[in-house]
């Protein structure tokens, strides 16, 4: 995700109540202002804006002169901006006892407590 999704992954995260980086990880990609400002601020993957641009100009030339072009392969280095939302994933937690033993986390065989649509797949 980019960067500006990252920002909206870091609000829907607190309006539900999570910590980033406590409860989940969220990592953005362009290295762009949006991600820059936020708190926590999300580690992200800087690509070489300027080296696509000036890979791109002769493409687009020719399409413009509506010459028949090839869609050139290429291979970017991109470097990961480490930032202060930086942890190890979060751990998974065990399932409730009677979750576990039943297969739902309502504790019921078939899911029809509380939450009808909490069964693990099997």
């Amino acid at each position: 995700m980019n960067d500006r999704t990252a920002v909206g992954a870091l609000r829907a995260a607190c309006e539900q109540n999570l910590w980033v980086p406590a409860d989940l990880s969220i990592t953005g990609f362009d290295d762009t202002d949006p991600g820059r400002s936020t708190v926590p601020r999300p580690p992200t993957a800087r690509q070489p804006s300027a080296e696509v641009g000036r890979m791109a100009v002769p493409v687009l030339m020719r399409l413009l002169e509506r010459h028949t072009v090839e869609t050139p392969r290429v291979r970017l280095v991109t470097h990961l901006v480490l930032r202060d939302s930086m942890e190890p994933a979060p751990r998974v937690r065990p399932l409730p006892r009677p979750a576990a033993e039943s297969g739902c986390l309502d504790g019921t065989k078939d899911g029809a407590g509380p939450w009808p649509r909490a069964c693990r797949v099997r």
